[in-house]
């Protein structure tokens, strides 16, 4: 890949049955947005499979939209360590707090990795279109 090193990253499935963190490296490799987790796991995205890349306006957080073997899914990478999610118990005043936290958390580490985010975008769609036209 040119401009965009192997990062370290925290990948999460965007599903509603679970949303589960794992921390590893992502990197492009041929034809393939590749995550290999710090246990050893591998996940491929292949480029010629991505509808939809961007970064999320204010945060750390690079979402792909993708075809899969469940049809279209959505995963996030997020290049700082994701906060804790929101208990569903929790009272509306932790619940407040607790998103503020998060957001002013996410913002403090966007101003450092914007350039890092942007450059990964810009390699993945230029990757996909690749794949696509081939």
């Amino acid at each position: 890949m040119r401009g965009v090193p192997e990062d370290r990253v925290w990948m999460v499935r965007l599903r509603r049955e679970a949303m589960d963190e794992v921390a590893g490296r992502l990197a492009l490799q041929g034809g393939d947005l590749v995550f290999t987790g710090d246990r050893g796991e591998v996940t491929r995205i292949a480029l010629a499979s991505v509808h939809r890349v961007r970064r999320i306006w204010g945060s750390p957080v690079l979402t792909v939209v993708h075809g899969g073997p469940a049809g279209v899914e959505r995963t996030a990478f997020y290049f700082a360590q994701p906060p804790p999610l929101l208990r569903p118990d929790a009272s509306r005043w932790d619940q407040r707090r607790t998103r503020r936290a998060t957001v002013r958390y996410l913002g403090e580490r966007n101003a450092d990795l914007k350039p890092t985010i942007r450059a990964w975008v810009r390699e993945i769609r230029e990757g996909a279109r690749a794949a696509r036209g081939a």
